[in-house]
């Protein structure tokens, strides 16, 4: 079998994209029923024409009128197709999104793709979509469609391709290695020995190419997963992209609850610890089990600069590890060539959390409607064909946003609001409302006051309602420099006088519904302490006591009457394992219901970087829930 240097694999991979659709578009398309199709000018540096198309009558589905084109080009079987176009709302003038569908299909309407692309603004956004194609296709027997049978509506559409790039390249064999040659002579690990401790140590093992293996032992329970590891610095320097495959085999020995709770993480060795992956490996039993994970370095990275680290601080459980490696790849177009295995358990309660869900979306989210149709003289109407389109939902779902790209012109701005306006029915302003930022004179154009102000504004003239992140911060860290050194009435007074500039603002005051009035707790507390009641977590006063919490609380509900209130901290999902984080918090909410705060919710604020097990989730939800918070 030939093998291909490296660098020509790259360059087989980079060969330009081939289009599948005619050339010109404008007298190549085909149209169906009671939509009028032309060619406009496009205010875009993208490109220079576009499609208008106007559906004026009401209509009776989607499928009553289309825009559609054939293959001009043969297609094989594998091929990846990347469809890829822009679009904008003109008409109706309405936070509602367009009525309309793109599908890739062949001659029976068996669909590649078929999906909506929703939009709301007159921006342009663009859209971009992968697809593999499961066999051959001749010239002719492929059709991208758009069909918006629907009106009255008016959209365009401009820089529409259908492009092929072939089939994905074979899986490359040149590679270099990145950690140490004598993996099992140069490990380092470490465990919580406040925890009872472990050990790590070399044995002979038998498996599938297995002749020696890491032994590693937990003995206890830390608060964090990355309390105990093993692990190696890079002893190849890595590029920024460069693809890498991490393999190894692992099995357990002794379990605390059910799999192994283990996860392994590739990261820079100082701070801020970025990652570039982070896996859990659940290994249900003693029978080895390959993993492999395909991944992109994060940055460059120098010899030393990062580590592959195995985190497991929960115990008592005993598991190995085998033939750990770690290959680069370079600069390899597709990380899809490489091999992935991950850890494949059967878990009958997440089934059953899962079916139960699913009974209480039926139950909860979904209602039976009955539809009288009639004719004009009243009469019932047999076989009537109908289509509903929901245009406000009763649950509120959506995502962080930033002012500055919601109010800053440029594309990527456009498609950013775009998407902002058409998918989302709640928002919180990320970093916008921050203390820090939020006072900040020399930050601009990032952050701002009056862009700020606007882009609440701009969000609820879209009927996106928004919530405030955060009122306070309470580490010195967290807070404005010119704060960092009051202690006494001084700082008390600054924290409330905070408190007010910010929710009596004009472009703040009643517009937010929810608030998150103190962040994280746990990690945050130089100024009001920290509470007693949890094992390993001293009680402190902090600067001004704990009674601080209660007050911040009050005085918000004072200045913020219709808004509810949050306490929000992190680490409870996302955590493996109950440990101090979670109890702490828990303990929190208990002190402050005691006291009769007007904590109205909490935030489960979480960054998941690894996978969770269903069960885990649901017994943290379960856990805060008996507070009984709305």
């Amino acid at each position: 079998m030939l093998k291909l240097p490296l660098a020509l694999l790259l360059l087989v991979a980079a060969l330009p994209a081939q289009s599948v659709l005619p050339t010109d578009l404008f007298s190549a398309r085909s149209t169906e029923g009671e939509a009028n199709v032309e060619l406009v000018g496009a205010s875009s540096a993208t490109f220079k024409d576009a499609f208008r198309i106007t559906t004026a009558a009401p209509g009776r589905a989607l499928r009553d009128a289309s825009l559609s084109w054939t293959n001009a080009t043969a297609v094989q079987v594998n091929d990846r197709l990347i469809l890829t176009f822009w679009v904008r709302k003109i008409a109706p003038e309405d936070v509602y999104n367009i009525r309309a569908t793109v599908a890739l299909e062949d001659s029976n309407d068996t669909a590649l793709l078929d999906t909506v692309f929703p939009v709301s603004l007159n921006t342009w956004a663009k859209y971009s979509f992968p697809i593999s194609s499961p066999k051959a296709f001749d010239i002719g027997a492929l059709r991208l469609v758009f069909r918006h049978g629907l009106g009255p509506q008016t959209y365009e559409l401009g820089g529409l391709s259908l492009v092929s790039r072939g089939a994905a390249p074979p899986a490359p064999t040149e590679s270099s290695l990145v950690l140490p040659s004598d993996l099992l002579a140069s490990y380092s690990a470490y465990f919580d020995t406040a925890q009872g401790g472990g050990s790590a140590r070399v044995i002979s093992a038998s498996g599938p190419g297995i002749t020696q293996a890491i032994q590693i032992q937990v003995n206890g329970t830390s608060a964090f997963i990355y309390n105990a590891g093993l692990g190696w610095n890079n002893a190849a320097a890595l590029t920024k992209n460069d693809a890498i495959l991490l393999s190894f085999y692992a099995r357990l020995l002794q379990g605390k609850d059910g799999p192994l709770q283990a996860q392994v993480v590739f990261e820079r060795n100082s701070g801020p610890f970025d990652k570039s992956v982070n896996f859990s490996f659940p290994v249900p039993s003693d029978e080895w089990q390959l993993l492999q994970v395909p991944f992109r370095a994060n940055d460059n990275f120098k010899i030393g600069a990062a580590h592959l680290v195995f985190q497991f601080g929960v115990g008592p459980q005993r598991f190995e590890i085998a033939n750990v490696e770690l290959r680069n790849f370079g600069q390899l177009a597709d990380l899809k060539v490489l091999p992935s295995k991950v850890v494949n358990v059967v878990d009958a309660e997440r089934d059953r959390l899962i079916s139960e869900a699913r009974t209480r979306i039926e139950q909860v989210r979904q209602t039976p409607i009955s539809v009288v149709v009639n004719d004009a003289s009243g009469q019932p109407v047999a076989g009537a064909e109908i289509r509903i389109q929901q245009l406000r939902h009763a649950f509120r779902f959506g995502s962080a946003v930033t002012a500055a790209r919601l109010k800053q012109a440029g594309a990527d701005n456009d498609t950013y609001r775009s998407r902002v306006a058409s998918h989302f029915t709640t928002s919180v302003l990320e970093n916008d409302l921050k203390w820090p930022l939020w006072e900040c004179s020399n930050c601009r154009p990032t952050f701002d006051q009056a862009q700020t102000r606007e882009a609440i504004q701009w969000l609820l003239d879209r009927k996106i309602p928004v919530r405030g992140h955060n009122l306070i911060w309470p580490s010195m860290r967290n807070m404005p420099t010119n704060v960092q050194r009051l202690t006494g009435e001084e700082l008390r007074t600054r924290i409330t006088t905070h408190f007010e500039n910010v929710l009596r603002d004009p472009g703040v005051a009643g517009k937010l519904y929810q608030w998150d009035v103190q962040n994280e707790p746990f990690d945050n507390y130089d100024v009001q302490g920290r509470l007693s009641g949890v094992s390993g977590v001293a009680q402190t006063n902090g600067l001004l006591g704990n009674d601080e919490m209660l007050r911040w609380f009050r005085h918000a509900k004072e200045l913020a009457p219709n808004s509810q209130l949050f306490l929000n901290d992190y680490n409870n999902l996302e955590n493996a394992i109950v440990g101090q984080h979670e109890n702490y918090f828990y303990r929190v909410l208990e002190w402050m219901q005691q006291n009769n705060a007007p904590l109205d919710a909490i935030g489960l604020q979480a960054h998941f970087a690894a996978q969770r097990s269903l069960p885990r989730l649901q017994t943290v939800i379960d856990r805060f829930a008996k507070f009984g918070l709305p």
